[in-house]
């Protein structure tokens, strides 16, 4: 069994509760370093987790020859200048999302991406939840026929500001609702924004008008005086025979059928797929071990990964264009996006 050597760059909270302990758990990856700018947090996880090379300066970690691919866990901010030298030093890499915080650092990184053959991930983990697998699988297979509208609620206590909730939140829906209907050209983005008295972000409203004639709506809202049991997070797509939800984080899914008798006459069909019980780890855990033994798998048998440097831009071009609908009070075009 071939095993590829892993290092993680950034050693905040992710890291440490998900990507590390996950890229220790797949048998084809060894964590063979770590770095952080700061050297009390890197060594806490270092002996934490056990693991002898860490480095301060994340370029000596990349120089290393027998490192194959890294996971860069460090502010948006840091993300294009580290993904960039990275791919200069021939490293495959897993990037947290979003891939950047800018278009054009996200273009560059596209560019040089396609240039030097090496894939870039991008860590949208929520495509990984079985529950959404199951009910793209019901999409695909037309079981409420046409589309007429799907919808994203997500509410949240926790965003990092100065990323904005658009660039540090929503694209975790635009990229969610970019996948589910990934054979769908968007026309035209129309947004809403509300702020508060500091010009924070804590509100936002996004519709995707598709060249098929039907569109989405995302909304997202911060919520930190709430508590994680009041929070709504869903996801519904009605059609001309029924309509489907399922929970952001899973595993609930709710179906309704017109032509089932079933349904007509016992209403809505709450279940959880066969897919979604783990009894060894929670699905918010879950996703994010998947996501990475999807890069592992990509790595070594060089194949593409799950989620692309294009997905990643896309996302970020939804934002932006919500936030200029919202700045010139008009609709974007985007020209097939």
């Amino acid at each position: 069994m071939r095993r590829i050597n892993v290092g993680v760059i950034g050693c905040g909270a992710i890291a440490e509760s998900e990507h590390i302990p996950n890229i220790l758990s797949i048998a084809q990856a060894k964590l063979v370093g770590i770095c952080d700018i700061n050297k009390n947090k890197l060594d806490k996880i270092g002996d934490k987790f056990n693991i002898k090379d860490r480095y301060v300066q994340y370029e000596e970690l990349i120089e290393r020859k027998d490192i194959d691919a890294v996971i860069i866990a460090t502010p948006a901010s840091t993300h294009a200048e580290i993904v960039m030298k990275s791919l200069d030093h021939g490293k495959k890499v897993f990037v947290e999302k979003p891939i950047t915080v800018s278009i054009r650092d996200a273009e560059n990184i596209v560019t040089l991406s396609r240039k030097v053959g090496l894939p870039v991930m991008v860590g949208y983990q929520l495509r990984f939840l079985p529950n959404h697998q199951k009910v793209k699988e019901f999409i695909k297979k037309k079981i409420i026929g046409q589309i007429y509208t799907a919808h994203i609620r997500a509410e949240t206590l926790v965003i990092k500001p100065a990323e904005t909730l658009l660039i540090d939140y929503a694209t975790h829906f635009f990229d969610l609702m970019s996948w589910y209907f990934d054979t769908e050209k968007i026309e035209s983005i129309a947004g809403a924004i509300k702020e508060d008295e500091k010009k924070t972000q804590v509100a936002s409203t996004t519709i995707l008008n598709y060249a098929s004639g039907f569109y989405s709506t995302i909304e997202t809202i911060w919520v930190p005086k709430f508590n994680w049991g009041i929070v709504s997070r869903f996801f519904e797509v009605v059609g001309e025979n029924g309509k489907i939800s399922t929970d952001t984080s899973g595993p609930r899914i709710s179906l309704w059928r017109a032509s089932s008798l079933r349904d007509r006459v016992l209403g809505v069909k709450n279940f959880n797929p066969r897919e979604t019980v783990n009894s060894f780890m929670p699905l918010s855990d879950y996703c994010y071990r998947e996501e990475l033994k999807a890069f592992v798998d990509s790595v070594i048998g060089n194949k593409p990964v799950s989620v692309t440097a294009e997905d990643g831009l896309k996302a970020l071009k939804i934002a932006d264009a919500t936030f200029q609908s919202y700045e010139q009070k008009k609709l974007i075009q985007t020209n097939g996006l």
